[in-house]
């Protein structure tokens, strides 16, 4: 009885495990702007939105010193940024600086880890600024 009862736990353990791991390797598209995951909190970014020069220099020293580029994406919650890690999408010398600052729709796998939120990005695409 003990036996079949740790065996049942298991098996249910492990379907809940199978289905978180399905369910963070779905493929989403995303609308947000790029940015440096570090300057993005030096300021208010509802009265001062991201994207300054000064965004843009401090993006660049963080990026030489390995803070990690993210994708600020708003809703009617508030701000998610997702950690930018590179899937079918192939990096570039500049790599993702040159997208800082910029509005973007990508697309990818999101998972969880430590309390983060990260983005393998497939495909990117800028979008035109109106």
């Amino acid at each position: 009885m003990r036996r079949t009862i740790v065996i049942s736990t298991v098996i249910a353990l492990s379907g809940l495990l199978t289905f978180r791991i399905l369910a963070q390797s779905q493929v989403v598209t995303l609308k947000g702007q790029v940015v440096c995951s570090s300057c993005w909190f030096e300021a208010d970014r509802k009265t001062k939105p991201y994207g300054s020069e000064a965004d843009i220099q401090c993006a660049t020293a963080c990026s030489k010193r390995g803070v990690p580029t993210a994708l600020a994406v708003t809703d009617e919650n508030g701000t998610t940024l997702y950690l930018l890690e590179y899937g079918k999408l192939q990096k570039t010398e500049k790599g993702w600086l040159a997208y800082i600052g910029k509005k973007v729709e990508a697309k990818g796998t999101v998972r969880e880890q430590e309390g983060k939120r990260y983005l393998k990005v497939d495909a990117l695409t800028v979008i035109p600024s109106s």
